[in-house]
């Protein structure tokens, strides 16, 4: 395809591939910031960094059209992977703590069961798998959407966890980053440092209803504002059209 003169373009936010294969790219975007300068290090002609985003069709695809919020009967939820050998150990240690400190009110839904201690804290909170409008369904049910990042995102904020949580009007409890005043304004989401201050950041919302709810709108408006697809696509959009421009100009 690069003899032929294709425009070789792709999207990574996931541990590195073997930069051989990397090196083939002529245009690559990225939702980590510290893979940028890694990439053009190893040559890469055109580096740009694109957060990810939310879809709002799956508030109409759940019910939620126009945004209207339905009964968040789920106090503390998480939908994702555990697995302190896999790309999580911070991770699972914090969702440890949370389900410790609130078996009655934590449940989260995912996989990688195996991957737990026999007597991890969270077996009683499992829910089993959840996926597409499923998992959305849940979040869309969720007051707090506890967050946690894998350490391949070396302490950046930048799941598409954070843009479905808040797209879908739940309280975003993630951690704090460098880069997330970037993304969301202060008030936005609920922050962390520590699994016992998310816990105690978990026990305040829960306790202050109209604060929670606050985060929550501010967080929804501006995920539906800022970080939709068609907003992406826009960027996205123009870095491609001027890279096949200057092909045609060559």
């Amino acid at each position: 395809l690069k003899r032929r003169g294709i425009l070789l373009t792709s999207q990574i936010t996931c541990p590195m591939p073997p930069d051989e294969n990397v090196k083939l790219m002529d245009v690559i975007f990225t939702s980590f910031p510290h893979y940028v300068d890694r990439l053009r290090t190893w040559g890469v002609r055109r580096v740009e960094y694109s957060a990810l985003a939310f879809e709002p069709d799956v508030l109409s695809r759940i019910g939620m059209a126009g945004g209207a919020c339905g009964v968040r009967d789920l106090a503390i939820s998480f939908v994702g992977g555990v697995g302190a050998d896999l790309h999580w150990r911070r991770g699972t240690a914090l969702l440890e703590e949370v389900a410790r400190s609130f078996p009655n009110d934590f449940r989260w839904w995912g996989y990688g069961t195996e991957r737990l201690t026999a007597d991890s804290p969270l077996h009683v909170c499992y829910r089993g798998e959840a996926w597409g409008r499923e998992m959305y369904g849940i979040l869309a049910r969720s007051r707090i959407v506890v967050n946690r990042h894998g350490e391949v995102a070396q302490g950046n904020a930048n799941c598409m966890r954070m843009f479905e949580a808040t797209g879908l009007g739940a309280c975003l409890l993630t951690e704090s980053a460098p880069n997330l005043e970037s993304l969301f304004p202060s008030g936005a989401v609920a922050t962390y440092d520590s699994p016992g201050a998310a816990c105690t950041q978990i026990a305040a919302l829960l306790a202050d209803e109209p604060r929670r709810a606050r985060i929550a709108e501010a967080g929804h408006a501006h995920t539906l504002a800022r970080h939709t697809y068609a907003r992406k696509m826009e960027f996205v959009s123009r870095v491609l059209r001027e890279e096949l421009e200057c092909r045609v100009k060559a």
